[in-house]
C-alpha cells in the first residue's frame, strides 16, 4: 500500500528526516494498527517514543493504466 511512499520524521529526535519506503505490509484494512515497513536506507536518528511520523503514500499508487 505504502511502497515507493516516504516516511517522514515530524517532531522529535530525527526532526525532518524523510525516508522512501522500500517494501511494507500494510493493507487497505489497517484494524490491527500494526506495519513493518522496510525503508531504501537505514534511520540516520536515533527515534524514542515520542517521536511523531507521517506515512505518505506514492503519488502513482492504484493508477490503473489504460
Amino acid at each position: 500500500m505504502y511502497k515507493g511512499g516516504y516516511l517522514v520524521i515530524e517532531d522529535g529526535s530525527g526532526k525532518g528526516y524523510t525516508y522512501r519506503i522500500k517494501d511494507n505490509t500494510a493493507t487497505g484494512n489497517p484494524a490491527s494498527g500494526k506495519i513493518r515497513i522496510e525503508l531504501y536506507e537505514q534511520i540516520k536518528a536515533n527515534l524514542s517514543d515520542d517521536t511523531d511520523m507521517t506515512i505518505t503514500p506514492s503519488l502513482w499508487n492504484d493508477v490503473v493504466v489504460a
